[in-house]
């Protein structure tokens, strides 16, 4: 064989080991197209660059158990004001969560491409809960963001955790055949109710409490009156010695205050957090902030007491709301006076408590919130005594304390006052005067906060019914039995019940409290 025979008999074996070679590597490999290749390590949406941009959040998730799909958004409306359509129209203070929701997805990077394709969607949990139907199974949370004119600045489906790397899931855009693994913080896509508002129901400081009347009382619904109540009038002082913060306005001899029910009703206004909510009509509202009568309908009756709470004649053509399950006012230093009443529980009520994740558990109750400003809390200003003139006392200067208006007749009363001339009483009476006002302006300075409060609160608490946990519930409804023991009686200890503890509580047949309940009062 010649030389050059040889050289294309090699030349010939080479060129059909490469393409045995190519068959077998074909074999077990992907195909992927150009567009794919390319597609990977792009983001999600490239022209969605400010967080700040996003004005609405919508997030649809699957119940597989139940075959229904729960929906939850939040939104800017036209004023700036964030809500919470999906619960109501709630509003929500807490906007860096959907600030920082945006910034999870801005930069969302398309980490790998699955190369089984689009036909394991089911697998990957990432089927659009949008079309689900009852049955199906592997269904994904859709999420969309959107701005202010509702364009679409992403949307997306987030499936299974990756298995190899925890931090990340199987994503897919509707409308794009693939399935992605992107980096996907869930937690800041929370359909949780209570993530996206200000759990913090009362925001008192219970260091500024001056006292708090626990109000129960019984209601004859036939009748509509009132049977029997007691109302127990509490003092508190947070810089007294452990054990002695709490005092009863009416403490017989030989009693003693369960203290450390009193410290954990403290800790419970305290830890009193929102659970859900319920809208509440308009008219009621309003008339619970004080500001107008009441428009009675047998279908706002009938919905208040489905609720626990009662319509109730007060005298003089008046009504008043009463809870079935009493009251409890909180007076603060500042002069606001928080008004709780609490309802019936929830599970009850055969309501929609169960429509949406982070919503009202069996466990839960009514509570409705009002607040006044009352201006008989505040400290009143000590004046600064004026240099006594001699002479009669003005009409004017009778109406208003810091000034004085005598005329100067004498001499020798001014140097009586250590004063050796006019000239110096004067400048005394002056700078004694100018003292008296800047004390009336700090006073009305701290009156005018305690109004705005109080407005603020009122504005806050008038358009919903809260629902709280009843565990809490059950460490403030109190009774005298409750809190009122024989002095020689362990703290802790079960106290006395009826008149061994004290018990003003009027007979079950007389029509009305020896002393009407504070709640009785217009916040």
């Amino acid at each position: 064989m010649s030389e050059v025979t040889k050289t294309l008999v090699y030349v010939g074996l080479a060129v059909v080991c490469v393409i045995a070679s190519v068959v077998v590597v074909q074999s077990h490999s992907v195909s992927f197209s150009d567009d794919t290749i390319n597609d990977q390590g792009e983001l999600f949406f490239p022209r969605f660059t400010d967080p700040l941009e996003a004005a609405r959040l919508e997030i649809i998730k699957w119940d597989e158990a139940t075959g229904e799909r729960r929906d939850f958004e939040v939104r800017k409306d036209a004023e700036g004001k964030w809500t919470i359509p999906s619960r109501y129209n709630y509003p929500t203070d807490l906007t860096n969560q959907l600030a920082e929701a945006a910034t999870s997805i801005v930069g969302l990077v398309k980490e790998q491409v699955q190369p089984s394709g689009f036909a394991d969607r089911a697998l990957y949990k990432v089927i659009d809960p949008r079309e689900a139907k009852p049955g199906d199974t592997g269904v994904g949370m859709f999420v969309r963001m959107s701005d202010q004119s509702n364009n679409t600045l992403a949307e997306f489906i987030i499936g299974e955790t990756f298995p190899e790397s925890p931090e990340m899931r199987y994503v897919v855009v509707p409308g794009v055949d693939r399935v992605y693994v992107a980096r996907v913080d869930v937690s800041k896509l929370s359909t949780n109710f209570k993530d996206w508002i200000n759990k913090d129901l009362l925001k008192l400081d219970t260091n500024n409490i001056d006292h708090i009347q626990l109000l129960d009382y019984s209601l004859d619904l036939e009748q509509r009156r009132f049977v029997g109540g007691d109302v127990m009038h509490l003092t508190y002082d947070p810089r007294a010695e452990e054990g002695q913060r709490w005092n009863l306005k009416d403490l017989t001899s030989g009693k003693q205050l369960d203290q450390k029910k009193l410290d954990s009703m403290l800790e419970a206004f305290d830890a009193l957090e929102i659970v859900d909510v319920r809208p509440k009509p308009e008219s009621l509202g309003r008339f619970l902030g004080g500001q107008e009568g009441l428009q009675l309908s047998q279908q706002l009756a009938e919905g208040l007491a489905a609720r626990g709470y009662y319509l109730m004649p007060v005298g003089n053509g008046a009504v008043d709301l009463r809870s079935k399950q009493g009251e409890v006012v909180i007076s603060m230093k500042n002069g606001v006076e928080y008004q709780l009443r609490f309802g019936e529980k929830t599970q009850d009520l055969g309501s929609d408590t169960s429509e949406a994740e982070g919503s009202a558990a069996a466990d839960s109750r009514y509570l409705l919130i009002a607040a006044r400003f009352n201006e008989d809390l505040l400290e009143k200003p000590e004046y600064v005594e004026l240099p006594e003139e001699p002479g009669a006392l003005g009409e004017e200067a009778k109406e208003d304390p810091t000034k004085s208006l005598y005329s100067i007749q004498s001499l020798e009363k001014i140097r009586e006052q250590g004063l050796k001339s006019a000239a110096d009483f004067k400048a005394a009476r002056e700078e004694a005067e100018g003292q008296n006002a800047r004390i009336r302006e700090r006073y009305e300075r701290r009156k005018e906060a305690g109004q705005k409060a109080a407005q603020e609160l009122n504005d806050r608490f008038s358009g919903w019914f809260y629902i709280i946990n009843d565990e809490l519930f059950d460490r403030i409804h109190l009774q005298r039995s409750d809190i009122v023991a024989d002095a020689s009686q362990e703290q802790g200890e079960k106290p006395a019940t009826g008149e061994e503890a004290g018990d003003t509580t009027a007979p079950t047949e007389s029509p009305a409290p020896a002393e009407e309940p504070a709640p009785a009062e217009q916040p």
